[in-house]
């Protein structure tokens, strides 16, 4: 199975970025979750902050969904103070912040470029 997604950490910024697209099975994001939680662990105990391009992201199922939450969960146990959400539909955004409020995870926002995101998330 490609995957279709990419994650990646910058450590000396503290700042982990991924980039999801198209429409996701249950395996497939139980992948992404374990790829998640391997790349942020660096970052755990410490504050950071993540960039998620989600601009070509389909509305998921709700097994993905609830993924997502959990990592959105686990995210802000484990240090993450702030998430740039970089999309390019309104639906993307309604579902995404829809997944913040189950998540209860205070400090995001949404964009269409990647320098405000990035301008926002280091402010």
């Amino acid at each position: 199975m490609k995957k279709r997604f990419e994650i990646e950490v910058d450590l000396d910024k503290k700042i982990l970025r991924f980039k999801a697209w198209g429409f996701w099975s249950k395996k497939e994001g139980k992948l992404f979750y374990e790829e998640y939680l391997a790349k942020s662990k660096p970052l755990i105990n410490d504050k950071w902050v993540v960039l998620a391009d989600i601009s070509e992201f389909g509305i998921q199922k709700k097994e993905v969904q609830a993924v997502n939450i959990d990592l959105m969960k686990y995210s802000a146990a484990n240090g993450m103070v702030k998430a740039a959400n970089l999309i390019s539909r309104l639906l993307n955004q309604i579902q995404i912040e829809k997944l913040f409020k189950e998540s209860k995870f205070p400090s995001h926002a949404f964009f269409k470029s990647k320098d405000d995101a990035e301008k926002w998330l280091f402010e």
